[in-house]
């Protein structure tokens, strides 16, 4: 089932042109000459808030608010790695930013940002004072451990002109970044969720600017998954329990409202979502996606830690995020909700 799955993601990151020009009016293309697949590159760690950050923030991104505040693309060493747009190169092997052994930076004055290639595999060739232009080949990259076989990747940023804010280069990269998220990220889930507050910074594209220096953004009372104790959160039953269900509580179909930011799959019909109101505790519940019975019917409360999400394990079933609703399609059908 899971090469099923594998291929079904690698067709569509070539049918939606994941490493191609979406003309969204963004000013940068990826930083990678080659389109995306298992033997050239893949998107390994968003930008913000990921759960990698909320493990290791506190010693690896001290500095950028305990967030990712860059894009890692898994890749191997001496792959080309271009500019994202017509610039000017400002510093080489400069590693008062990190990101070594080796690391370049590019200034887009057009663009009034810019931006950073990390772990390098050399010294790259272009001179501080250079002009580049977009496209133009500026280094290759490497493996932060200098080995090339225990983590190869680049890590990307966007910074501000003066270097003390870094952006979200989604915001600024030009591609398809949700047929991009669909494979070869380094964790499930992704992002860190305050239970809290369970709808923020969930997506690849709604994540805070990172000001360096700053106070510890995602420092959660009651995160999830919470890999510190090892248990998945504690899910209280209801207040009371009533059927028929009294007036105060209203089931809906999934989309609605814009549900859910945590979604994934638990069995071949079995769709669990974690949602909440804004600093209201979340709960985590489960869907039975079966054609034969309404999934708004089949809402039960649960506690389980999550496996791999976006698609059933038949393949019958996608998940992918709309804007701010999460919606449920069935392949052979054609059927959303």
């Amino acid at each position: 089932m899971r090469l099923i799955v594998v291929t079904l993601v690698l067709a569509l990151l070539v049918s939606a042109g994941a490493g191609q020009a979406q003309d969204t009016g963004k000013p940068f293309i990826l930083p990678m000459a080659s389109p995306p697949g298992p033997t050239t590159w893949l998107l390994g760690q968003p930008y913000g808030n990921t759960v990698g950050a909320f493990l290791t923030g506190a010693d690896q991104y001290e500095a950028g608010q305990q967030l990712h505040f860059g894009l890692d693309f898994s890749m191997p060493c001496g792959t080309p790695l271009v500019a994202v747009a017509d610039g000017v190169v400002d510093y080489v092997d400069d590693l008062g930013f990190g990101a070594g052994p080796h690391n370049l930076i590019l200034i887009h004055p057009q663009v009034e940002r810019t931006t950073l290639y990390g772990h390098l595999l050399e010294t790259p060739t272009v001179q501080p004072g250079a002009a580049v232009k977009q496209g133009d080949v500026v280094a290759l990259s490497g493996d932060p451990d200098s080995t090339c076989v225990s983590r190869p990747h680049l890590h990307f940023e966007v910074r501000s002109m003066q270097y003390t804010t870094a952006y979200n280069p989604v915001s600024y990269i030009d591609a398809n970044w949700h047929a991009l998220m669909a494979i070869g990220s380094f964790s499930t889930p992704l992002f860190e969720q305050d239970l809290d507050n369970a709808r923020q910074w969930m997506s690849i594209d709604d994540q805070p600017t990172v000001t360096f220096w700053g106070m510890a953004l995602n420092n959660y009372a009651a995160p999830y998954p919470d890999y510190r104790q090892g248990l998945p959160p504690v899910n209280p039953p209801l207040a009371n329990a009533a059927n028929p269900l009294p007036e105060r509580w209203q089931m809906r179909r999934l989309a609605y409202d814009g549900c859910c930011s945590g979604a994934w799959w638990g069995g071949v019909n079995q769709l669990f979502v974690i949602d909440g109101s804004p600093n209201q505790r979340a709960a985590i519940f489960e869907w039975n996606t079966d054609p034969e019975i309404d999934p708004a019917a089949s809402l039960v409360g649960l506690n389980m830690p999550a496996p791999p999400p976006l698609a059933s394990p038949d393949g019958a079933l996608q998940i992918r995020r709309d804007g701010n609703q999460i919606v449920i399609r069935r392949a052979a059908a054609g059927s959303e909700w």
